[in-house]
């Protein structure tokens, strides 16, 4: 498979020679064509959450002309928990809202997405493979899916 950061649908330089290994494999082997299932991992939804949970506060932070992330984050905070007592750190009060946040599931569909066309683009425009060859896979793009976010790939019959 080809790895990604969580939450990114940016092929990271490290997965170079993991590209590389499909596109000579497919090379190789000129009848071949793949599907390209991508997975959204656990991490990738945490990480989708706390970007959400950061955009929200720094909008608060804007849209109520607050000093510092810290005062919007304890707003935030308070408006969704009134009666618990205050995180000690942004971090842990990002921590407690991302908890609470629901599944991000149009988000992640579309962080699939972006890794799906991530990966055919660097097999067909860097690799020179056809792009008939690399298809879609027809099942759902998993979400919560245990290990790293990741392009998976599979010979179709």
């Amino acid at each position: 498979p080809v790895r990604f950061e969580p939450g990114s649908g940016i092929i990271a330089p490290a997965m170079d020679q993991q590209l590389q290994r499909v596109a000579d494999f497919l090379r190789n082997s000129p009848f071949v064509r793949l599907a390209l299932s991508p997975v959204v991992s656990a991490a990738d939804i945490t990480s989708l959450k706390t970007q959400e949970v950061t955009a929200r506060i720094q909008r608060l932070q804007r849209e109520q002309k607050l000093a510092d992330l810290a005062t919007a984050a304890g707003r935030l905070f308070r408006q969704r928990f009134p009666d618990q007592a205050m995180p000690k750190s942004v971090e842990d009060i990002v921590a407690a809202l991302r908890e609470v946040e629901p599944m991000p599931e149009e988000v992640g569909r579309a962080l699939a997405s972006r890794r799906l066309e991530a990966t055919r683009e660097a097999l067909i425009k860097t690799a020179g493979i056809e792009a008939n060859r690399l298809q879609p896979s027809e099942a759902a793009a998993p979400l919560g899916a245990g290990g790293e976010g990741r392009m998976e790939f599979s010979i179709i019959p």
